[in-house]
């Protein structure tokens, strides 16, 4: 019996599979069985039976459970889209194909040479078709036909480009149309956008859409999931009605639960708002977890997308701050992700009456699953790609006729790579699943033995499912990447960068107590490190990586502008003058982008020179300094620009955070850092220095670079000559880099707070918008509001000009030098500088991007001064963005002025901002901003300040200026706030406000006024005196001119 059995196994040539039991028939004398696999996306446990949400509403998916079988523990092999469905169909592990991420799965060498499951089916004889999204990239050759291909619509389309659905507020809306919207399918008759452009439906792919029609509930065009429940009804009819001579694989792919998360309307009003139950969320959750440590926060980039960034953490603080409180946004989206649950249900449930109905019944395997599950907010986490149970568990429902047993289920962790051998044994497939010794052969097993057994203890794979995590990268080294296991009982989780999670989800479902720093569990933790290295290739094993097109080092030459034709079929709103054409100034100033941010945060290209070794610094708190310099970047091919870095950290431990300053010179870098009372307070409490060279070029031994880089610049407006623009920024994002690789001494998840004046405040107020690393900038006369005058809004322009001759060269489009000027000489045009400034306004300014630094939870203070030539428009900021904190010091700015006589001397905003975002349990926070209201009556103004509830000031002070020359002007500058025009202001204690009532100057047609605020804060028995502004304001007294 033995050998008969060992023959059998020999004749199968690899199609029998670790794990799997003689082929059989479903039932004896039957034909092979045909076999329906519908995969959806993005669906966590939220299904009924599986324990996921109490108000979920699936019944055809309890319908099938009934009569099949429930895996409780089935998880992905990869938690995002394209590496888990590549694992799917073709039975191989990320770490043996190479297949990580996004880039297309059959470039990889392994892939390419082995069978998609499809391809196995089919060369078994099987007529094999296909609908919608099933492996990530289609490519139809694998499939005897296919239907539609993969449709993530609707999506909101104002005429120029997607956007998010109109009912979802800002920020979270300005994530995109994608990521970014839910809401009820509706008609959008009479609706416009912000900009006044009718609003329409559209559908399709990251390529081909079309026009979706939704005229009412009743009366529109069907979504893309009921498009492919169409096709799929339509064909098992016709395979139910008349019997072919070959069986069939069938693969549905529906969309939802991905984003957005658009259904109709009918869905949505089964889940009323008022009645939904928020999920489980233990508050500070993600305090003992490290996936930050590996992913960057919310808005890092990878080239053309942002996966590489903390994606769930920008979802769920985007979410948070786009509502009135973070349950109401969380419980809003979870209304949608339900609905849009239930919607796939529905096509699932029609798919299933077909084949109930018919002779399909008794001979077709039906298979339930999705490509991984869903975080929803817990651990701050509202995405996929974690490590974590929410995101790695999907549920599988498998129902195979006289095999599986009705309404059976198993808590054995599987995953979805062990669906390929299954649904081989089960069919009998013969023959070897790759197609020369390139390919590689199945990882997974088959789950016939649990189907037949739910309780058997026979099943061959592994007692632990196995998990890759997601990062964006060229190439992959399986030893470098994350990977979570996932037992019975445990869950471990070990990240690329050593760090590790510890889970007993036999006592801790949810996963909240992280064990991997608990002595208790020492054991444990280095069994979990050696199964995991157990089940992965030896270090340096790496296998063949990604060929064709996408790897290329020398790309096919395309013809001139064929990347600017491309974005523009795609992006035709970039076309700002409406000619029909994309000139280049148009594409970059669309595109808005100055760095490329994997290329800033990558180590391997700053070519460190080490002056001064790591040495010990004595002093009243000791130190531990390191000398280095730094490649920032090439300002144009060929020229290099480095930078020194002083790196400063406590003698006895890591840096936990860092205060990042540009306000240095070479020189003074070169002696060991002198430590101000800050600095001491910052090092005492574990808080690292690092400080470099942001410098004006012209005014260092680089004169000559600097005066290339100009002219360079106002020859082609390519924002990386602009030494503002690109240099000073990229100085200080390089010198984060630098101290982050050195990771012995600085921790890669602290906080990282910027300060500085002039050119370093202004320059640390941009890199904040492009490197996520960053959490706080206090800056002085910094330029951070997007005037016409920044923009180069002509009439703004000639209004000036006409004033009188200009005062200082600093004055300009966006924030100097007076570059339109000096751009109009050179050839330019108007048009041609508001094209650029306009596109780059939101890379640049910090009121371009106020709602997604909230987002971020960023902290920011500034300090622009009343008589500044680089903080000149601070009448047009106080209008538009008045939630902005800012100082206002009376009669300061650039030149040294000493102020108005009644100025707050003893103002120490820097120290207590900087302490406060560091040490938020040892500090008060600093104030608001307040709002200002006032009143005209009987030659008199009134004006009220008020405070958000909870938040009080000490005093009040007004200052108030007449006839206040154009901004920018040298009046502007020149003329003071007289030393009379300023009064205390009085507290009302009914209101809660601060008041004061100004006679007014009858001779007088406007007004500037503004109030400045102290509140008094305290650390570790220092006195800190800290004050904040009302938004300056400017008000028309008369008609006269």
């Amino acid at each position: 019996m033995q050998t008969w059995l060992r023959t059998c196994l020999l004749l199968a040539a690899g199609s029998l599979l670790p794990g799997s039991l003689l082929p059989g028939s479903l039932a004896a004398g039957t034909a092979r069985p045909n076999v329906i696999l519908i995969l959806c996306d993005d669906l966590n446990d939220y299904v009924e039976g599986f324990g996921g949400h109490p108000d979920s509403q699936t019944p055809n998916l309890a319908r099938l459970a009934r009569s099949g079988m429930r895996f409780l523990q089935a998880h992905c092999n990869a938690p995002i889209c394209a590496p888990s469905r590549a694992s799917l169909f073709t039975g191989i592990y990320p770490h043996h194909s190479g297949c990580f991420g996004f880039q297309r799965w059959d470039r990889y060498p392994v892939l390419k040479n082995s069978r998609t499951l499809m391809d196995h089916f089919r060369a078994n004889g099987y007529h094999t078709l296909g609908t919608g999204k099933l492996l990530h990239h289609l490519v139809r050759q694998e499939w005897s036909e296919y239907g539609n291909p993969a449709d993530y619509g609707p999506f909101a389309f104002d005429g120029t480009q997607r956007i998010a659905h109109p009912d979802v507020p800002a920020p979270y809306r300005d994530i995109g149309a994608v990521d970014g919207s839910f809401g009820p399918l509706v008609t959008l008759a009479g609706r416009t956008s912000a900009t006044g452009h009718p609003l329409q439906w559209q559908t399709g792919g990251w390529g081909r859409v079309r026009v979706l029609p939704v005229a009412s509930q009743e009366d529109r065009d069907p979504t893309a999931d009921e498009r492919n429940g169409d096709w799929a009804v339509k064909k098992l009819r016709q395979f139910a009605a008349q019997p072919g001579d070959k069986p069939f694989f069938m693969g549905v792919g529906l969309i939802r639960p991905h984003t957005p998360l658009v259904v109709p309307k009918r869905f949505f009003d089964q889940f009323p708002l008022d009645s939904l139950q928020l999920p489980v969320i233990k508050p500070g959750d993600v305090d003992d977890t490290h996936a930050r440590s590996v992913r960057g926060i919310p808005t890092g980039q990878e080239p053309n997308a942002s996966r590489t960034a903390d994606m769930g953490l920008r979802l769920f603080q985007a979410l948070s701050a786009s509502y009135p409180s973070p349950h109401e946004g969380l419980r809003r989206f979870l209304q949608a992700y339900l609905a849009s649950v239930a919607s796939v249900d529905e096509q699932i449930g029609r798919i299933l009456e077909v084949v109930d109905a018919s002779r399909l019944k008794e001979n077709t395997i039906v298979v339930v699953t999705s490509d991984h599950g869903w975080g929803m907010g817990e651990k701050d986490y509202l995405y996929k790609n974690s490590l974590w149970q929410e995101s790695t568990r999907v549920p599988l429902i498998v129902r195979v006729p006289g095999i599986s047993r009705p309404g059976s289920s198993s808590d054995q962790p599987v995953s979805l790579i062990d669906l390929y051998p299954t649904l081989a044994d089960l069919c009998q497939l013969r023959g070897e699943t790759r197609k020369n010794p390139q390919g590689h052969p199945l990882d997974g097993h088959s789950l016939r033995p649990l189907l037949e057994n739910p309780q058997a203890d026979t099943w061959s794979g592994p007692p632990a499912a196995l998990t890759a995590l997601y990062k964006w990268a060229q190439h992959y080294d399986p030893a470098r990447q994350s990977y979570s296991l996932r037992s019975v009982n445990w869950r471990y989780i070990r990240y690329s960068n050593g760090r590790e999670e510890l889970y007993e989800t036999s006592r801790d479902p949810h996963e909240w107590t992280n064990l991997a720093d608990s002595t208790e569990y020492a054991t444990q933790l280095l069994s979990w490190r050696q199964r995991l290295q157990q089940r992965l290739p030896a270090t340096g094993a790496i296998p063949p990586q990604l060929t064709g097109p996408a790897a290329r080092q020398n790309p096919p030459q395309r013809k001139p502008g064929y990347w600017k034709d491309r974005y523009y079929k795609k992006h035709p709103g970039a076309d700002a003058d409406g000619d029909g054409r994309l000139s280049w100034m148009e594409f970059r100033a669309h595109r808005g982008r100055l760095f490329d941010m994997p290329a800033i945060r990558n180590p391997a290209t700053l070519a460190v020179k080490v002056l001064q070794p790591w040495h010990p610094v004595e002093g009243r708190v000791p130190t531990r300094q390191k000398l280095i310099t730094i490649r920032v970047g090439a300002i144009w091919p060929g020229q290099e620009y480095r930078m020194p870095v002083r790196l400063t950290v406590p003698a006895n431990r890591p840096a936990e955070g860092f205060h990042l300053t540009g306000s240095h010179t070479a020189r003074r870098l070169q002696r060991d850092g002198r430590l101000s009372r800050l600095d001491q307070q910052l090092l005492r409490g574990g808080v690292g220095l690092v400080q470099t060279v942001v410098q004006v070029l012209e005014q260092s031994a680089l004169g000559a670079v600097g005066r290339e880089a100009e002219a360079r610049f106002l020859k082609s407006l390519n924002p990386q000559h602009k030494i503002q623009y690109w240099a000073w920024p990229a100085t200080l994002m390089r010198a984060i880099t630098a101290a982050h690789a050195e990771s012995e001494h600085f921790q890669a998840d602290g906080k990282i707070a910027m300060s500085g004046g002039s050119k370093n405040g202004a320059t640390p107020s941009l890199a904040i918008l492009h490197d996520a690393r960053m959490t706080a900038v206090f800056a002085s006369v910094s330029p951070i509001w997007d005037s016409p005058l920044r923009l180069c809004d002509r009439q703004a322009w000639d209004q000036l000009e006409a004033a009188g001759p200009l005062r200082h060269p600093f004055l300009g489009g966006h924030y100097g030098p007076l570059f339109n000027r000096q751009a109009l000489a050179a050839g330019r045009t108007w048009k041609e500088l508001q094209q650029f400034t306009r596109g780059f306004a939101k890379a640049v300014f910090i009121s371009r991007n106020l709602d997604a630094l909230r987002a971020r939870q960023v902290d920011l203070l500034f300090h622009p001064g009343t008589h500044d030539f680089v903080a000149f428009d601070l009448a047009w900021g106080g209008a538009h963005h008045p939630t902005i904190p800012l100082y206002l010091g009376a009669n300061t700015g650039h030149g040294k002025r000493p102020g108005h006589p009644r100025i707050e001397p003893d103002e120490r905003n820097k120290a207590a901002f900087l302490l406060r975002h560091f040490f938020p349990n040892e500090i008060e926070p600093l104030l608001p901003p307040p709002t200002i209201s006032h009143q005209l009556r009987d030659g008199h103004l009134q004006v009220t300040t008020r405070f958000p509830a909870g938040a009080e000031s000490s005093s009040g002070r007004i200052w108030w200026i007449y006839d206040r020359p154009p901004d920018g002007s040298r009046g502007y500058l020149d003329q003071m706030i007289p030393d009379n025009q300023w009064s205390d202001m009085q507290f009302d204690e009914a209101t809660r406000a601060w008041t004061v009532t100004i006679p007014l100057d009858p001779a007088a047609s406007r007004i500037d006024f503004f109030s400045n605020h102290r509140k008094i804060l305290r650390y570790r028995g220092d006195r800190l005196a800290t004050y904040i502004s009302s938004p300056y304001t400017r008000i028309r007294l008369s008609a006269n001119p």
